[in-house]
């Protein structure tokens, strides 16, 4: 700091100032110590900063499972909205149980200023734990999920809906599900809303949802989508459209389509949810963007305040949904480019 001070002619204090966006400072003078932090690479220590204010300039950032796309996007969006706020983020995975959770819930507190929590890892027995927890907690994702913490949600209940619709107003009547949960499966997220939400706007619209058109896969997982479309092919179902509960799956789906010598989107269209494989496909995918971005950046400032000092006593729990968006693109006749 004092070699930045030295560049800028400034004091150390400024330099302080500047790098904490701190009010006050002449727009001339911050441009100058900006450049001089740029020129020399400069970068506050955060473990000294914690020594002196009590944070540690860090949040963690808590996921099931790191390999998902979705779970990939979301995680380098809040690495962004964090640098944007002069942050790091300490990225932890939590398993598929409570005693996993707890330990993270145990030990994140000790280095961190405040938890980004994926809201799909509570099932009943970890909502408990966030009572126990005297740290600000945020949860991302999952709209069905009370707790009474800050939450911002993606529109899942609205958006797969929203992508049915789109397969129904291309005039498409035989509409796959694909994504819902496998029999027997007790997973903690899911995609039920997703589920739930497009078979709605099927029967709003009058078309009857013939249960063999509602087909379980992993999600996250193109091998399942293509599975799970190769065996609707196979046993004779008629299919003119294919909404997949997440990308991963629509890419999938696509692979059996092409397998069964079916043309896309001529004799099926298909449709994703997340946005996040356009060019991962040819025709390039029809999706619905979930607004990742606007979660990692509502989240991010929701736990600053907390940090700061809006506990729960002042600011009641908040809740956010992300606005979401149909992307029309070659699957269902939009462009056939990316």
């Amino acid at each position: 700091m004092r070699d930045v001070a030295r560049r800028a002619r400034v004091s150390s204090k400024t330099v302080s100032n500047v790098v904490n966006r701190r009010p006050h400072v002449h727009e001339s003078t911050r441009a100058r110590v900006e450049q001089a932090i740029s020129e020399l690479g400069y970068r506050p220590n955060l473990a000294a900063r914690g020594l002196r204010s009590g944070r540690t300039g860090v949040v963690g950032l808590v996921l099931p499972d790191l390999r998902p796309p979705a779970a990939a996007a979301l995680a380098d969006a809040v690495l962004v909205a964090a640098q944007e706020n002069d942050l790091a983020v300490v990225v932890s995975r939590a398993g598929a149980d409570s005693r996993s959770l707890a330990g993270v819930l145990a030990g994140e507190p000790h280095r961190t200023d405040g938890l980004l929590l994926a809201a799909e890892l509570l099932g009943a027995p970890e909502r408990a734990l966030l009572d126990e927890v005297d740290h600000p907690v945020v949860l991302l994702g999952r709209a069905d999920v009370v707790v009474a913490v800050d939450q911002v949600a993606t529109a899942d209940a609205a958006a797969a809906p929203a992508a049915a619709r789109h397969l129904l107003d291309a005039g498409r009547r035989r509409v796959a599900v694909v994504g819902a949960a496998p029999c027997g499966a007790t997973g903690r997220g899911g995609t039920s809303a997703r589920v739930v939400g497009s078979r709605r706007a099927l029967e709003d619209a009058g078309v009857q949802v013939d249960p063999r058109l509602v087909l379980p896969a992993r999600a996250g997982d193109p091998r399942a989508g293509a599975a799970a479309v190769a065996a609707l092919l196979a046993a004779g179902a008629p299919v003119d459209a294919v909404l997949a509960l997440d990308d991963a799956l629509a890419v999938g789906a696509l692979h059996a389509l092409a397998e069964g010598g079916l043309r896309v989107p001529e004799d099926v269209a298909v449709m994703g949810l997340g946005d996040l494989a356009p060019g991962w496909a040819r025709p390039a995918l029809s999706s619905v963007d979930l607004g990742l971005d606007d979660v990692a950046r509502t989240a991010v400032v929701m736990l600053l305040e907390r940090v700061a000092g809006a506990g729960p006593g002042q600011v009641p729990p908040r809740r956010h949904e992300a606005p979401f968006r149909v992307v029309v693109r070659g699957t269902t006749g939009g462009p056939a480019g990316g």
